[in-house]
């Protein structure tokens, strides 16, 4: 036994022995390449100030206006290839020795005003490649593209951006139309009938029950006197339904930038009709589906609002809400549904389309540029390629803020009147009570002031009062508390 443990013990240590021989030869390679890195940085930073030394000698010979010409180009030369430096730096060192620094000629300062621009964008592309290498990470292909992220525009994933990449009456196109008409608008315009004729018939039957006065409705009928704990999550409701209904801002933004006449915008590309820029094509293709899209945001944020405010308790509120949710994202849960299969195979391969497709909106896609610059060495608009996304931006920021000011004020409007009382003289202008919120709280108080015409029967909660059978004169909402072997002290009950 002692011999066999002791063969264990040495396996085991020869096993230690080589994990750590093992360690050992990775730390070596680990040490390694991080010297290569050092090298490497090292012989960029020396190429960095063999540039810098060419600029500060450029500098020396060129004017002012070569100067302020050549900052425009700086940030759009982009990264170059590291391997080309030395022969780039070379040409720039003997274009720079054939220089004459006394020449005055218009050529000459041409020429010098190319070759400094070079020269800064070569070490631009220096400075940025030892950042890059100091963090020691591997770009991917969209942060090695020119473009950023501010200039590109992605489809949405729904049913309309299928609809802008199909052409009408395809299967695709009719998930989309049947998606906004039946799924969402005719829901909707349901929704807000039911509300509408709500709010009408409460104003027939509340104020003018015996058609012998009339009074002015509250606005939405909303509750009179909410409790606060309903308050609070209708403000919370409110900042959910800005924050989920994003359709009426997105559509605004398609629509704005991919404009018929917009030259620096490759719409026709986006949606698969590259060289078709008609007018008829973008009516149908472009402005019919956000239009759709805008028109059946903005009927769902107003009918949320007004869900929103009619709310007398939180559980009713929350089923409110998430319905009107289910129903505003059905464009979304359809396109989800074919993105999986469920659908057919087809509509599958659609919604892969509209998940990678995307263009540049700030750009001429009609100039043929090499490295930042075009074919005749002139640097590109930068007013054309930061304009619109810039003003996109702010537009949706503007759009966005006056959303939120205007469903927020005008809730705010709606709970001054509340806590006020000033719906409550609105319904009610000739009830006058010690106590308003027991108006239509949910229980009658059967005596005056309360159950009276003036006060709509307690607001609806008492019974409309009746003549009592044999006794003339003698009207109440609950004649069988007549007799009953209880005392009704208060009028009617207790009465001649």
């Amino acid at each position: 036994m002692n011999k066999i443990e002791e063969d264990e013990e040495q396996q085991s240590l020869l096993h230690a022995h080589e994990l750590i021989n093992a360690q050992d030869e990775q730390i070596q390679l680990q040490a390694a390449k991080i010297q290569q890195q050092a090298a490497l940085m090292k012989r960029l930073e020396e190429k960095f100030e063999t540039l810098e030394e060419a600029l500060m000698s450029l500098d020396a010979v060129t004017s002012a206006e070569a100067t302020c010409e050549s900052d425009l180009v700086i940030d759009d030369l982009g990264t170059n290839n590291v391997q080309d430096l030395a022969t780039n730096n070379s040409r720039d060192n003997n274009a720079a020795a054939d220089i004459d620094p006394t020449s005055t000629t218009a050529s000459s300062r041409t020429a010098l005003s190319r070759l400094r621009t070079h020269a800064r964008g070569l070490a631009f592309s220096v400075f940025s490649n030892i950042g890059r290498s100091s963090r020691r990470r591997t770009n991917t292909p969209q942060e090695t593209e020119s473009t950023s992220v501010e200039e590109l525009f992605y489809l949405d994933e729904d049913t309309y951006s299928l609809m802008m990449i199909s052409r009408p009456c395809s299967r695709e196109w009719l998930l989309g139309i049947v998606t906004f008409i039946f799924f969402q608008l005719w829901l909707e315009l349901l929704i807000l009938y039911n509300l509408l004729n709500e709010y009408y018939g409460n104003c027939v039957s509340v104020f003018n029950p015996l058609d012998r006065y009339s009074a002015t409705c509250v606005p939405f009928s909303v509750p009179l006197y909410p409790p606060l704990e309903v308050t609070l999550a209708q403000g919370i409701a409110l900042i959910l339904v800005l924050a989920t209904q994003s359709d009426i801002l997105t559509s605004i933004h398609a629509i704005i930038t991919l404009q018929k006449n917009a030259n620096n915008v490759q719409w026709d590309k986006l949606i698969g009709e590259e060289g078709n820029r008609s007018f008829c094509l973008w009516i149908i293709r472009i402005l019919l589906p956000n239009l759709a899209k805008f028109i059946q945001g903005a009927i769902i944020l107003f009918v949320s609002f007004v869900i929103i405010v009619q709310s007398e308790n939180i559980i009713d509120l929350l089923k409110d809400f998430t319905s009107l949710l289910v129903v505003s994202q059905a464009d979304n849960i359809l396109f989800n549904l074919a993105a999986a299969g469920f659908l057919g195979e087809h509509l599958a391969k659609r919604t892969k389309e509209v998940k990678t497709r995307h263009i540049e909106v700030g750009s001429n896609p009609d100039r043929n540029t090499v490295g930042g610059r075009d074919q005749e060495g002139n640097p590109p608009d930068r007013k054309v390629i930061r304009c619109l996304p810039c003003n996109v931006f702010i537009l949706k920021s503007i759009i966005f803020g006056g959303m939120c000011c205007g469903m927020i004020g005008a809730w705010a409007w709606f709970v001054h009147g509340q806590y006020s009382g000033d719906f409550f003289r609105l319904k009610y202008p000739r009830c006058y009570v010690d106590y308003p919120s027991a108006i239509s709280d949910g229980d009658c108080n059967d005596f005056s002031p309360y159950n009276t015409l003036e006060c709509a029967f307690d607001g609806g909660d008492c019974p409309i009062p009746q003549e009592v059978e044999g006794l003339p004169g003698c009207v109440v909402s609950y004649p069988e508390k007549l007799g009953n072997g209880d005392c009704d002290s208060r009028l009617p009950y207790n009465s001649p």
